[in-house]
């Protein structure tokens, strides 16, 4: 206990001083001066100052009583950035030395950034006898449910908010003991005393957690979310969002149309009913390729020669960006005989070819392991899978014919006319349930020996052929020509089926009028 009053009593010397507000509330820095915790430096209070990793230094070797060794202290302080010379650099190779503080994973100690809000909590609530409690990463939250309130009202943390966080501390017992800090210490009476008017919301974690969106959490639920207001600045610009709550009105998003450009947003959030607010600054990274992954490592083959596997992009906030430019822009490489894939972006397929008819041996049938390298040459992305080929031919699942088609790809009657272009309107899926829609891998598997899907008309007077969607670049369609003139209105059925050595027997028909008008 006696440490611990030593650290508040130390902390708040280094906080130095609070003002005097002319307003109706107390304010806790007002409290803190009124209970002597903190003495004015000439009317200077200094509350939008912020601490330094430096000044708690040496408020970790007054706590410890230390102090007058620390200053002393001769030895090296283990850090590559804490020079001889300056005044805190024996504070800092004490505390280093003797276990009291640490650096980051660089080696350095950066002694003149400045502590944040969670920084300052974890350093509360050692102080309190919580170390080891909590994890680092909510040790605001932590704080708040022993009552003491860590939070940033501006765009950074600064001392004011850390009069906030003291006086919220000294009314608290530490861990073990019932009786507040501040009556231990024998500066607050042991009567209720007043604490000052806290915000009416507290924010828990704000990230962004898609290239489009920021995502807000309060530490409890909003009574009423229509009082709550946001707004954005980025670049001195102000930015609209569609704001969604979810079903606790404990998270918020704040969603754009577009993708938001890198840098930082000053995001301000307002309670109309209490005329508070709080300000933070977020960084938006880049958008960039973070992992792909397969449906399997698995190729699903078609025949002896050819077969496709299924994959998907991530970026950094695990948004599928598979048919984005970015998803666009990866380079797939094979370890077979035909090193470039033909791949199709929009639905998420790697057509994988190894031999060619009439081989017989070194073909993708009798291959162990494939490698399959994707790279973005960009940002530097790489990753690589050992894929296995299927035992039996599986790539094709099933077929179905939707109806008939125009040039524009709207479904339409079929009419016979020699000036108008048809086709049927196909669902092709292979195994995993994705289609099969490239042209390339349906040409590639013709020149293997192996057509992918037989298309019959029971018409004579109608003929399908395999060509390129009138609509969809590069996709497969099945064109129907009149090979004559019909002499009335009749019908006719068009059968699909997968040939056996492709995969499933799978076969659809579909029966329409054919209108001669």
């Amino acid at each position: 206990m006696k440490k611990i009053i030593q650290i508040l009593l130390i902390l708040a010397l280094v906080l130095m001083t609070c003002p005097t507000y002319a307003t109706d509330t107390e304010t806790a820095a007002d409290l803190l001066l009124k209970y002597k915790f903190i003495a004015g430096d000439n009317g200077d209070p200094m509350v939008e100052k912020a601490l330094t990793r430096a000044e708690v230094a040496v408020i970790i070797a007054e706590m410890n009583g230390v102090k007058d060794t620390a200053a002393q202290y001769k030895g090296a302080s283990g850090f590559s950035d804490v020079a001889e010379g300056k005044w805190y650099t024996p504070y800092v190779a004490y505390g280093k030395a003797n276990d009291l503080l640490g650096g980051y994973p660089d080696g350095t100690f950066k002694p003149e950034a400045e502590v944040t809000s969670r920084e300052f909590a974890a350093f509360l609530m050692n102080a309190m006898g919580y170390k080891g409690d909590y994890e680092f990463d909510n040790v605001t939250s932590f704080s708040a449910s022993k009552n003491v309130w860590v939070d940033v009202k501006g765009v950074k943390f600064v001392r004011g908010d850390a009069f906030d966080a003291l006086w919220s501390a000294v009314n608290q017992p530490a861990k073990g003991s019932t009786v507040p800090i501040g009556v231990k210490m024998g500066k607050l009476p042991a009567t209720s005393v007043p604490t000052p008017v806290k915000e009416a919301f507290q924010i828990f974690d704000i990230n962004v957690n898609t290239a489009k969106s920021i995502q807000i959490q309060f530490e409890n639920p909003i009574k009423d979310t229509s009082q709550i207001n946001f707004s954005a600045l980025y670049q001195a610009s102000t930015l609209n969002f569609k704001t969604s709550w979810d079903a606790t009105k404990t998270t918020v998003t704040l969603s754009s149309p577009w993708d938001l450009n890198s840098g930082d947003y000053i995001i301000t959030i307002s309670d109309i009913s209490s005329d508070t607010s709080i300000v933070k600054t977020v960084k938006i990274e880049p958008q960039k390729v973070s992992r792909v992954e397969l449906d399997s490592n698995t190729i699903e083959r078609f025949n002896d020669y050819i077969g496709t596997i299924g994959y998907t992009v991530y970026d950094q906030y695990g948004v599928d960006i598979t048919n984005s430019t970015l998803g666009r822009n990866l380079n797939f490489v094979v370890g077979t005989d035909h090193p470039k894939p033909i791949v199709n972006f929009e639905h998420g397929t790697i057509i994988i070819q190894k031999g060619a008819r009439p081989q017989s041996s070194n073909t993708l049938r009798f291959a162990q392991n494939i490698a399959l390298g994707i790279i973005d040459t960009a940002s530097g992305f790489s990753t690589s899978f050992e894929l296995t080929p299927s035992l039996l031919p599986t790539g094709i699942h099933q077929v179905e014919i939707k109806g008939i088609i125009d040039q524009n790809g709207n479904n339409t009657e079929l009419i016979y006319s020699p000036t108008k272009d048809y086709y049927l309107d196909l669902r092709i899926w292979d195994s995993n349930g994705r289609q099969v829609v490239n042209k390339d891998a349906f040409d590639q598997l013709s020149m293997a020996g192996q057509e992918l899907l037989l298309i019959i008309a029971s018409d004579p007077f109608c003929e399908v052929t395999k060509t390129v969607h009138p609509t969809k670049s590069g996709e497969v369609a099945y064109k129907i020509t009149f090979k004559s003139t019909p002499n009335a209105t009749t019908m006719v059925t068009f059968l699909a089926q997968v040939p056996e050595a492709i995969g499933s027997t799978s076969t659809s028909t579909f029966t329409t009028k054919l209108i001669k008008e």
